[in-house]
């Protein structure tokens, strides 16, 4: 979905091309300045450290970049190519808008030395799924504020044991769902509060379907890349070039496939839309089709049910049609569908009753969160302490939903679920998947 406010992948990528991507930072201000309080620091400017230089860390990190009240002080990557990328782009901005022959951004390897500088107050974590929980933690134990990347975590355990860490050290968090800073789904949030479509009974979701590939030769990994720190914790594998980086998702010990990716946006936006950010389903059940050979092992073809205590239900489906992506909802009195089919052009939002869409919602029944811009809105949070956009709570909700949708379908059985505890009541197989083993030595990252 286009994103409000935000450059787009085609454009940004031109535009690194080009050497005028970003278009604003400012002055250092040491992080002690801030307080870590509900205090705004006496500038009004947040340092910023970037973990994970490639995709969507570049898309982010150019949206922080046009941000006057951003300074971005420091990036990482175990990719030396991507690091040098990164150094530049923000090198170029800094001589271009204030003139410096030597930018303050410095480049790193490891990103616990970039956690350990007192003057950096926030991060954006853009690495790859399996890294997501244990920079987060490592982040919010050193007092950073952090915009994390979606999904929250890999594993349901992983997403409770970050929900705790950064609720204990007060830090701000930020999940990477763009759609909540989308203006046209906010009004559609608002309608369905409003009940507009009567009592939701149904919410239907499509998601793109992503293609397997089989046996790709294992060569060694390039010189530029620390492989072992790119693998972390998960299992160790032979390096084939397609299964890193961009591609990583299409392996189940890095991600979650399509599920994880694309349906951590949508479910999120049901989520919201039904009222139900703060709750989790009793029973799911789901089927795939899995490659049959080689690394690439997420489902290629999927469907999943979840039903809620209220008896509202999902229905979620990959589908190749791209227009078809998106979420529809699906009322006793209509239906509103919300298009989500990125990185296509946006398309409009639809009614069962055109209608539908022109009623204004009054002020005082608007349950929406007001953000126009999701990084602007993170950065004014770690100013003032206050709930972003996507808090880490929601995001973890919608994130589990994914892990439940991939585990059931893995298991090709209905199952059941006990939101309260987070446990499957009685089924040690499907409870065994709540989390995955680390690698050490990287398992110590992901200790709470």
């Amino acid at each position: 979905m286009k994103k409000v406010g935000s450059m787009n992948r085609r454009t940004f990528f031109r535009n690194v091309a080009l050497g005028t991507a970003g278009i604003a930072a400012a002055s250092i201000v040491p992080a002690t300045a801030l307080g870590r309080s509900s205090r705004p620091a006496p500038s009004g400017r947040i340092n910023l450290g970037v973990i994970g230089c490639g995709g969507m860390g570049f898309i982010n990190m150019s949206n922080f970049m046009g941000l006057d009240d951003v300074e971005i002080l420091a990036v990482c990557d175990c990719d030396t190519r991507r690091v040098k990328t990164a150094l530049d782009v923000v090198g170029n901005h800094e001589r271009q808008k204030h003139g410096r022959s030597n930018p303050v951004v410095k480049g790193y390897h490891k990103f616990e030395e970039l956690l350990e500088r007192n003057d950096i107050d926030a991060v954006l974590i853009a690495t790859p799924d399996h890294w997501h929980a244990g920079m987060g933690i490592a982040a919010a134990k050193a007092g950073k504020h952090i915009y994390g990347e979606k999904p929250l975590a890999r594993t349901i355990r992983e997403g409770r044991d970050m929900v705790r860490v950064v609720e204990r050290h007060n830090t701000v968090f930020q999940m990477g769902t763009q759609t909540r800073s989308n203006l046209a789904v906010q009004n559609v949030v608002n309608l369905l509060h409003y009940g507009v479509i009567g009592n939701i009974q149904r919410v239907e979701l499509n998601l793109p379907q992503y293609g397997g590939w089989h046996h790709l030769p294992a060569t060694e990994p390039p010189e530029e890349l620390d492989y072992e720190r790119w693998l972390g914790p998960a299992p160790w594998r032979p390096y084939i070039a397609h299964a890193v980086h961009g591609n990583f998702r299409t392996v189940m010990d890095f991600s979650g496939g399509t599920i994880t990716d694309h349906g951590t946006h949508r479910l999120d936006v049901s989520q919201w839309g039904c009222g139900l950010e703060n709750e989790m389903p009793i029973e799911i059940e789901g089927e795939a089709m899995y490659p049959k050979d080689g690394p690439f092992d997420a489902p290629t073809i999927a469907k999943f049910e979840m039903k809620f205590r209220n008896g509202i239900t999902y229905f979620c489906e990959t589908e190749p049609d791209t227009l078809k992506w998106g979420v529809k909802f699906i009322g006793d009195e209509g239906w509103i569908h919300v298009p989500m089919e990125a990185p296509l052009p946006h398309l409009p939002i639809t009614a069962s009753n055109p209608k539908l869409l022109e009623v204004r919602v009054p002020p005082s029944k608007r349950v929406a969160y007001p953000s126009d811009n999701h990084w602007s809105n993170f950065i004014e949070c770690c100013k003032t302490g206050g709930r972003p956009a996507q808090t880490i709570q929601v995001g973890n909700i919608s994130t589990n939903l994914c892990h439940l949708a991939n585990i059931a379908m893995e298991l090709g059985r209905p199952l059941r679920w006990d939101p309260e505890n987070e446990i499957f009541p009685g089924d040690p197989e499907a409870n065994a998947k709540l989390d995955r083993p680390k690698r050490m030595p990287w398992a110590h990252f992901f200790q709470v």
